[in-house]
This record gives structure tokens, sequence and C-alpha cells, in this order.
């Protein structure tokens, strides 16, 4: 949606073609990040899901990813974002601004089950559009030296959580912290949120699989194990 990407559909899509048409759907801003503080253990005062290397060379400005999308004039995905989630009182809480989507549903059992311990993209290295362009789709600029933070990697001109990233998370998953990252898609901080319903689910139960893939896991086998176990015993 920043830079163009295909979404797989590279037969089909040019870089222009696919960036105005990521910029169509609807389901474009639920992909955009909520509950932030849980992101980057925590530890960044403004998480930087985008740094942006200003156009004159100077330095790099933290960015979240909705004023990434208005550099780029991304104006219609934001307008979605305002009008169909933030607004949804099921979803951004509407005029209270509660994020409705981050309580526990009204359930008494809930089994969740996702891989951990791949590299998961979260930040990104764009370069500030010149003036004049801030319509076009960003292009990617070298990163920083090194990581900016810790338990991080960065490959391109994108940072990655590795195994060795620390997560805030992960102590309430299983009582003992450490570091994990996320399923290769979905980040560590978006997998094990559902933790936080803990106290408020009578029966609540999380298995974390390490090495299985977003997609793959459903062929994975110690996946479909732990599946037959939960639907035996039940």
């Amino acid at each position: 949606k920043l830079s163009g990407d295909s979404l797989g559909l590279e037969m089909l899509f040019n870089t222009r073609s696919s960036w105005q048409f990521g910029r169509t759907l609807g389901s474009t801003p639920f992909l955009l990040p909520v509950g932030r503080d849980f992101y980057f253990d925590g530890s960044a005062e403004q998480p930087p899901f985008v740094w942006m290397r200003l156009r004159d060379g100077s330095g790099w400005q933290r960015q979240t990813p909705e004023e990434a999308l208005a550099q780029c004039g991304a104006q219609a995905t934001l307008q979605m974002q305002e009008m169909f989630y933030k607004a949804n009182p099921l979803f951004g809480g509407g005029p209270t601004g509660d994020e409705e989507i981050l309580k526990a549903p009204p359930v008494s059992k809930l089994v969740v089950v996702y891989g951990t311990n791949l590299p998961t993209e979260k930040f990104y290295f764009y370069q500030q559009p010149p003036v004049g362009q801030e319509h076009e789709p960003l292009q990617f600029a070298p990163p920083f030296a090194s990581p900016p933070l810790a338990g991080h990697e960065i490959r391109g001109s994108i940072g990655y959580e590795t195994a060795a990233t620390p997560q805030r998370l992960a102590t309430l998953v299983d009582g003992t912290g450490g570091c994990r990252s996320g399923d290769g898609t979905v980040p560590y901080e978006s997998l094990a949120y559902c933790s936080l319903w803990r106290e408020a689910i009578p029966d609540f139960r999380v298995y974390e699989l390490p090495g299985a893939e977003h997609r793959t896991i459903l062929k994975d086998p110690t996946f479909f194990r732990l599946l037959l176990q939960l639907a035996s015993t039940q």
C-alpha cells in the first residue's frame, strides 16, 4: 500500500497497478496495528513501524503507518479506516475511541494455536518523496548501519522480529517470558495478544508451535496431532 507490493500477483500486476489496487481494498485498514503499546516490547516511545529518511538526507523520522500513508497520498485508505473501522462501535469504539476489537470475546472457552519463531516483517525504511511526488509509491531507503532495536534484524530495507526478539506478552503465554517472533506473516505481538484475555475467559488455552508458518501450519503434522487431541478429549 506504500510501495506497490504485488500481493503475490506479479503475473497480473505491475508495481503501479498493484499499488492502486491495494488502495481500493476495504480490508487494507484492518492490517494496520492496534494496541500498539505492546509492540517493540513497549520500549519505544513511538513504535517505529516506519522510518522515513528525510528528503534532504539530514536524518530519519519515525512515523506511524497512518503518517506514512498520508505522505504518499493514500487518503482513500485513511478515510476507510476512519469510516468503517474507528467509527464502528464493534471495532474502534465509535465516539468513545475505545478499541472494542481488543476486548475479550463473550465466550466461556477459547483455544488458540499459532506458529512462532520465524523471521516476521515489522518495520520498514523509506525515502521521503521529492516535492511534487507525494502521491507516488514510496521508495525503499538504505537502512541504518545496525538494527535500531534489540533482537531485530534488517534485510534490505525491512526490519524483522526474530526468535531473539524480547516479547513482553510471552510472560502471559507461559509465565516464563523471553524472546520469540511471529509466524512469518503475523508479528508475535498480534498472535499472543489473546493471552490478555486469560482472566476474562474461564477455559482459555494457548499453544505455540515453533517453526510453524502462517499458511503451511495447515499441513503441519504437529498442528494436526494437537487438533485431533483437542477434538477427541473435549
